[in-house]
């Protein structure tokens, strides 16, 4: 991976800001869930529409990727294994050989770099790149246009707002917030994490019945537990989540 560092002298997660008054609070605030026809393995959200990776293997390089057109699933030709979408609304893809993709117009861009995860918002993608940068886990990037800038830190899974803000989860569940050029601690432990809208979602760590974990919604100060499972979330703009459960269900908030 071309990497640009960032002159930042922080190495790892564990020299962070801390926010020590923030929790989870519960009883669960109001939620319903809508159906959504389909299967899959990963959703993603971004500018007027969802995608996904379905549940049927398109390829040595993944899942099949699909684009919702408002009714029903389109297939779009490739395969992967996590997917992001911009707030323009292009797809980026990681194959099951950490190739980074890009679309653009009816095909996909190669983009440089070896990836595990991505995410995009606001200013351009992130990744996890495919080396590990301590025990919280993969090394962070961000996207300068023509090259991965190396972030000081680790982690296993990530999301950006709008902004271009990043948020992470480490190896042990643990949150971050980017702020400037540090990480702010955010109380909580979660495995999986979108941002969109208002804020960001959590999959927490205990699990919320057998479609997964439990659903968390962040309310500037504290995680609200949302009703319902998943194993993975997205979030648009709007703020307006969509899940998938541990048999591949899409449920969305109507």
């Amino acid at each position: 991976m071309k990497v640009k560092k960032l002159g930042l002298g922080l190495s790892t997660l564990a020299a962070l800001s801390v926010f020590t008054n923030l929790a989870f609070s519960l009883p669960a605030v109001a939620q319903t869930w809508q159906r959504v026809p389909g299967c899959a393995k990963k959703i993603a959200l971004g500018g007027a529409g969802a995608w996904v990776l379905g549940c049927a293997k398109g390829g040595s390089g993944g899942y099949q990727i699909f684009s919702w057109n408002g009714s029903a699933w389109d297939l779009v030709p490739g395969a992967a294994v996590d997917i992001a979408v911009d707030s323009s609304g292009t797809p980026w893809v990681v194959s099951t050989g950490g190739e980074i993709f890009q679309r653009s117009g009816n095909s996909w861009q190669r983009v440089a770099g070896c990836a595990k995860k991505i995410a995009a918002g606001g200013a351009g993608p992130w990744v996890l790149g495919c080396a590990k940068g301590g025990s919280g886990g993969y090394q962070i990037f961000s996207w300068n246009g023509s090259a991965w800038d190396l972030v000081p830190g680790a982690a296993v899974d990530i999301a950006v707002d709008s902004s271009g803000s990043p948020w992470v989860v480490s190896t042990g569940g643990e949150i971050f917030q980017r702020s400037g050029d540090s990480w702010q601690r955010v109380a909580g432990c979660a495995k999986k994490i979108a941002v969109g809208g208002a804020g960001p979602w959590v999959l927490g760590c205990a699990k919320g019945g057998s479609g997964g974990y439990q659903i968390f919604s962040w309310n500037g100060s504290a995680w609200d537990l949302v009703p319902g499972a998943a194993v993975e979330i997205a979030v648009d703009s709007s703020g307006s989540p969509w899940v998938v459960s541990t048999g591949g269900e899409i449920f969305r908030a109507p």
